[in-house]
């Protein structure tokens, strides 16, 4: 970890323990704290402040947990994550009334580093609400003047970080290349670790694959939605993802996706798409199957809507509100 990473962590957790400073005196009157993360002071006092006013609070851990230790090297911040789940983090999800992950497979990570607590709940993120499946907003896509590319085309989008495997796309493009000459890979993202995307455009010149990596900033709006629709597929080879809501927006727009078996998809193999393991070769394999193809290869509507129901804002809101409600009558009980 740099200088820099050192003193931006500092200032950043000397502001949230401001905060939390500024804000603790109102937890007394208040039913129920919900706290994002446990990595941050601030957190961690307010925690401490509510249980002290026996005040339940829960943590909605946002994939924010302490990676194993395998996957040091391609996590931001390790050793600072070790020493704050070590010193504060454990014990404050110990202590709460309930903690929130979004997929089964973020809840086994962190009960494999050591979370001493059965209060766990899984609630997805819901689907971002300007999601619409490609069939009524295929005419918005076509009228909006953004850059396509002509030729099929596989997408990542995200931010351009250790953890998100983009390594293994480059070390599997020659393949998909040689199979499917005239195929391209998209990446659009914002830069977490500007090591990393120094490294991606390295490689690119290296490999002589200027032509088939397009690199562009991140997008959102209209322009994501038409790079989605018309992907041939999207690939998010993620060491890990508690959740990827890049996969909502592809299976909404009806686009294939190939992640890896760092994400909690497992659920889409083989209908929505492919759940593989980090193998360049059979990587390359099922992208150029995507690729090589006449036309896009899209997800059957029915299917897409079953894998996208779980995620549905309503369904989300709902198991929310049972959660916050059971803790407050819990502790009504208990008081």
């Amino acid at each position: 970890m740099s200088t820099a990473d050192c003193s931006h962590g500092f200032s950043l957790y000397w502001h949230r323990f401001r905060q939390a400073l500024k804000y603790r005196r109102q937890i007394e009157s208040v039913d129920l704290l919900v706290l994002q993360g446990h990595f941050d002071p601030g957190s961690v006092l307010l925690g401490r402040h509510a249980l002290a006013h026996k005040v339940p609070y829960i943590v909605v851990s946002r994939g924010d947990y302490v990676p194993a230790l395998n996957l040091f090297g391609v996590t931001q911040s390790p050793l600072r994550k070790w020493l704050m789940w070590i010193l504060f983090g454990r014990q404050l999800l110990r202590n709460a009334a309930a903690v929130v992950v979004t997929s089964e497979l973020e809840k086994n990570r962190l009960q494999k580093v050591g979370a001493s607590t059965n209060r766990f709940c899984v609630i997805p993120d819901p689907a971002p609400q300007s999601t619409t499946y490609r069939d009524s907003a295929v005419n918005e896509y076509n009228d909006h003047q953004g850059q396509i590319p002509a030729r099929p085309y596989a997408l990542w989008l995200g931010r351009i970080a250790r953890e998100k495997g983009l390594e293994l796309l480059l070390y599997c493009w020659l393949q998909v290349k040689n199979r499917c000459p005239g195929a391209q890979l998209v990446i659009a993202g914002s830069i977490s670790h500007p090591e990393v995307y120094k490294w991606v455009i390295r490689m690119r010149r290296r490999l002589n694959l200027e032509d088939s990596i397009i690199i562009q900033n991140w997008v959102s709006g209209i322009e994501k939605s038409r790079l989605l629709a018309q992907a041939r597929c999207l690939v998010l080879p993620s060491h890990f993802e508690s959740l990827g809501l890049v996969v909502i927006e592809a299976l909404a727009a009806r686009t294939p996706v190939v992640v890896s078996t760092g994400t909690p998809w497992q659920h889409i193999d083989g209908i929505g798409g492919r759940w593989l393991p980090h193998n360049p070769q059979l990587w390359a394999e099922v992208i150029a199957k995507y690729l090589c193809s006449p036309s896009k290869q899209e997800v059957p509507l029915g299917e897409a809507q079953k894998l996208l129901a779980p995620y549905n804002v309503n369904i989300v809101a709902g198991k929310w509100s049972h959660l916050i409600t059971d803790v407050i009558n819990a502790q009504s009980r208990n008081s």
